[in-house]
């Protein structure tokens, strides 16, 4: 079900995430969903070596979507996290863009 390797993850400002959102939302929909049914910590291989990654499982409704389950994997997909700057480690803070 999950892939062994992970893409990067971004930590955007405020300004940063509203220009990271215009250039991928241009000429299309955004289908959110806040409906969390699972989250767990695991180790896994990432672009930067071995890191504890939260693996998280959400739940869309398949009836907004004209798509099968390939056509739904090939979307772009992107879970967003809301937090406050206390809640981001070290690490976090030096990854702001």
């Amino acid at each position: 079900m999950f892939s062994t390797y992970f893409m990067p993850t971004y930590v955007f400002n405020e300004k940063s995430f509203l220009e990271f959102v215009k250039k991928n939302v241009e000429g299309s929909f955004a289908v959110v969903s806040s409906d969390v049914v699972d989250v767990d910590v695991e180790e896994m291989e990432t672009h930067l070596g071995r890191k504890k990654v939260f693996v998280v499982k959400f739940a869309i409704s398949t009836d907004v979507f004209d798509l099968n389950v390939d056509e739904f994997d090939e979307l772009i997909k992107y879970a967003v996290v809301f937090v406050g700057e206390d809640n981001l480690s070290e690490e976090g803070r030096r990854a702001v863009r």
